[in-house]
């Protein structure tokens, strides 16, 4: 480009360069209205980006332009479809087949359009099958009122098994003291009682 600035300073009256400027220039313009274009576009406001790219077209006859066009059609016909406007949508393709004889995606749609939707007969609803009687809900444990002097006694003992199986590592003893817990505190909705059962499960313990 700036060699072309060069020539055209030198000799203003250089029609190759002259012209060769004028299709930069008409680039560039293309260009940044294409950019709008496409932000209608992501809008979904398929009107607006038509009406720029129309304009476009029939200025430049730049075939991009008229791709661009043909495929924003396209996609307008298609909105109109989803939103059963048939009528209109027929109206947009015959536009495509207006600037593309043979395009095949447009002959398509609008064979589409016209051809009627046979309706349906209703299906019948499915009766509701009979649901099958439910086992009823486990029994809640039994509530056992322990009194301090029992929990006290259990913690002390959960405290002195924890301490055998983890710093002693005596798992003989640790388990004797563990089961000891469930029978000072046979309450199985006690927490120490919950623990020392979990306990006993411990690979160690079997």
């Amino acid at each position: 480009e700036q060699e072309l600035k060069d020539i055209l300073e030198k000799n203003p009256d250089n029609q190759d360069a002259v012209s060769l400027s004028e299709q930069i220039t008409k680039k560039r313009e293309i260009s940044a209205r294409l950019d709008s274009v496409e932000l209608f576009k992501n809008k979904g406001n398929y009107d607006e980006a038509i009406k720029i790219l129309n304009v476009l077209y029939y200025q430049s006859y730049d075939p991009l332009v008229k791709q661009d066009l043909i495929t924003t059609l396209l996609a307008k016909g298609s909105n109109l479809e989803k939103k059963k406007n048939k009528k209109d949508a027929i109206n947009v393709y015959d536009e495509i087949l207006n600037l593309d004889p043979m395009n095949t995606e447009a002959k398509t749609a609008k064979e589409r359009c016209q051809t009627p939707v046979i309706s349906e007969k209703p299906i019948p609803p499915h009766p509701k099958p009979e649901l099958e009687p439910q086992p009823a809900p486990p029994k809640p444990k039994p509530m056992i009122s322990l009194t301090i002097e029992q929990k006290k006694q259990a913690d002390s003992i959960y405290d002195e098994a924890y301490r055998a199986l983890k710093d002693e590592r005596d798992y003989a003893k640790a388990k004797q003291l563990f089961l000891k817990v469930l029978e000072v505190a046979p309450d199985p909705n006690y927490e120490v009682y919950q623990n020392a059962k979990e306990k006993l499960k411990l690979d160690e313990f079997k």
